[in-house]
């Protein structure tokens, strides 16, 4: 006697969507699975066998607890081995590590003291000069400077050399194989080595948003080798041992933009490369490595650089490779050490220092005026139809702003003996 079955079309497609159901949440389950093993282990390859033995077990368990009182066990054997395959090839698809690709050290590249290095560019001045170098230092964290952005910085070196750099973790730099190694303090040590890489004695310190912390780290450990500081958009003050906030380009996104960025984040690889980074970095980098990171962090950075300009202007390109590890390190937990603070911002009193606020902007308008109240040499500029990419969108206003600031009786550098 055969089974009886009901053909009718609203009974087919609701079977069928149950079935589909069923895929998706397997393949989900095997995920999430994947992702607490893996935590627990630390190795991929153990961490997918664990969780598809555990998945493989509950599925035919829950199989046989539905079935065993029924004449087509065979049947539903058959169906749920065939769920299981599906769920299996869809979960494979999100969790399978990628190649790991090394980083090799381009011309002109600075060793650091671990054995890292860091890629280093100079613009000679042109013609003699002794004004103190620029030592440029750029945002993100993990968003090296842009080739527009270096143009616009290489119109300064008309009268003083400016020095570019990508910080680790970033651009051409070295790639950590220890994600937890991209702190604020680090990004500070790194500063410290290029600024004595220059040979100068004094050097001006040019940070764009999150290099602008960097470069007040720097400055309120070695106030001697600062002349003066130009922030340009600069995040919060980096107190210690305070979290730094994240800033938000996307809230000047339209809503059609911004579906457009969460519909890409949502996707399954781009879910587990971030859910796996938040829970433990070192974890995510061994399934998914710094080349594969890297490029999925710059096409979400490519879909949210509309809210880096104002409206109506043309958003520029993202760098060639930003770091995603470098991104998530600096500042996530309570308590990171930064060494601002109240006393220590006091040894930059003398220093003069200049802000540049882009009318646009997605940080808060009141951060440049924090920065005001503790350093009293400050002076705030409002960089009028300009958003967070103000060295693009008003390259001639900024450099303008720069020089003139650079030129109201800055000292000379020496060069320094070593």
């Amino acid at each position: 006697m055969g089974v009886a079955s009901d053909t009718r079309p609203v009974a087919v497609l609701w079977r069928w969507a149950r079935r589909i159901l069923v895929v998706l949440l397997v393949s989900a389950a095997q995920i999430a699975l994947v992702v607490a093993v893996a935590v627990v282990v630390g190795e991929p390859g153990a961490a997918i066998a664990v969780a598809f033995a555990a998945s493989v077990a509950l599925v035919l368990g829950w199989t046989w607890m539905r079935a065993r009182r029924r004449r087509d066990i065979r049947r539903r054997y058959a169906l749920a081995g065939a769920a299981l395959a599906v769920a299996t090839a869809m979960t494979l698809l999100v969790v399978l590590p990628s190649a790991s690709v090394g980083v090799t050290a381009p011309p002109g590249a600075l060793q650091v003291r671990d054995g890292t290095f860091l890629a280093m560019r100079t613009m000679q001045a042109h013609g003699t000069s002794a004004a103190a170098p620029i030592v440029a230092v750029h945002g993100g964290p993990g968003v090296p400077w842009t080739a527009g952005d270096q143009e616009v910085l290489s119109r300064l070196a008309a009268h003083r050399a400016v020095v570019v750099y990508d910080q680790i973790g970033t651009g051409a730099s070295a790639r950590l194989d220890d994600p937890a190694g991209y702190t604020f303090e680090r990004a500070v040590h790194d500063l410290e080595a290029v600024v004595d890489a220059t040979g100068a004695a004094r050097v001006t310190l040019l940070g764009h948003s999150w290099g602008g912390q960097v470069a007040v780290g720097y400055a309120v450990r070695h106030p001697e080798r600062v002349d003066r500081l130009v922030l340009l958009t600069p995040g919060a003050v980096p107190w210690d041992g305070v979290s730094l906030p994240p800033g938000s380009p996307q809230s000047r996104l339209s809503t059609g933009g911004q579906v457009a960025l969460y519909a890409r984040a949502l996707q399954p690889r781009n879910l587990f490369t971030y859910t796996l980074t938040v829970i433990d970095p070192a974890v995510a980098h061994c399934f998914v490595p710094d080349a594969e990171a890297d490029a999925r962090y710059r096409e979400l950075y490519l879909a949210t650089a509309a809210g880096l300009v104002c409206d109506g202007h043309a958003v520029p390109d993202a760098p060639a490779r930003l770091g995603h590890y470098a991104n998530h390190g600096p500042g996530v937990e309570p308590g990171h050490h930064t060494g601002v603070t109240a006393s220590s911002l006091e040894r930059l009193a003398e220093h003069p220092v200049l802000i540049l606020r882009p009318e646009c902007d997605y940080l808060d308008a009141g951060i440049a005026d924090e920065y005001a109240r503790e350093l009293p040499r400050t002076r705030v500029t409002d960089v009028a139809d300009s958003g967070h990419s103000m060295l693009e969108e008003q390259p001639g206003v900024v450099i303008g702003a720069i020089r003139d600031f650079l030129a109201e009786g800055a000292p000379a550098a020496t060069s320094v003996t070593r």
